[in-house]
């Protein structure tokens, strides 16, 4: 702590504190003040958690209204609406946060069956959303909202038709298709388990 006071004896003196000696705990003697942007970014991840785990509240429903649904899941990719629904879509991107990946890194889409998880855009594999890995292939792709188990019908082993693009593809674009294929082997779709969130 740091005072500092005024020139005469009798005047009040100003006690400053230091910003991180505010926000330590009540029980540590201090003020108790949260760190808001911490706790902004918290209540921001949970509304976004809830939007992908409680589908049956109002709250969702009237999203819905607005934004739209697909493949079951709440419209996320709008960009239109209020500063707060531009704050939950920048949380789930990592765009302007202190930890930047932790959505990415915390949250994960668990494919049973695969029909309500879609292929490019939900965080379904290791290693983050196959639309910022692959991004060549999805901008090439004619399949870009697709699920995962359209696109495992279609058939994404070599040859398969997951892999059609839109033109005639380079040598360095079949790697990555290679690549993705490889990614891709060891999945195994579970018919009677429904997709959920973890």
């Amino acid at each position: 702590m740091h005072s500092r006071g005024g020139g005469a004896e009798e005047k009040r003196k100003i006690m400053w504190l230091d910003w991180g000696t505010v926000c330590l705990s009540k029980e540590n003697g201090e003020l108790g003040v949260r760190k808001l942007r911490e706790f902004n970014e918290a209540l921001l991840r949970k509304w976004c958690w809830q939007m992908l785990v409680e589908r049956g509240g109002l709250w969702y429903r009237v999203l819905t209204c607005w934004f739209g649904e697909r493949r079951g899941q709440l419209n996320t990719w709008e960009t239109r609406g209020s500063a707060w629904w531009q704050s939950m879509n920048r949380t789930r991107q990592g765009v302007r946060l202190s930890d930047t990946g932790w959505w990415l890194n915390n949250v994960e889409r668990v494919v049973g069956n695969g029909e309500n998880s879609l292929f490019w855009r939900n965080p379904w594999l290791e290693g983050g959303l196959l639309i910022d890995r692959f991004q060549r292939l999805y901008d090439l792709s004619e399949y870009k909202e697709a699920s995962v188990v359209k696109m495992f019908e279609l058939g994404w082993g070599v040859g398969g038709d997951a892999w059609s693009l839109r033109k005639r593809s380079f040598a360095w674009e079949k790697e990555l298709v290679g690549e993705c294929i490889r990614l891709l082997e060891s999945v195994m779709l579970q018919e009677a388990v429904d997709d959920s969130w973890g």
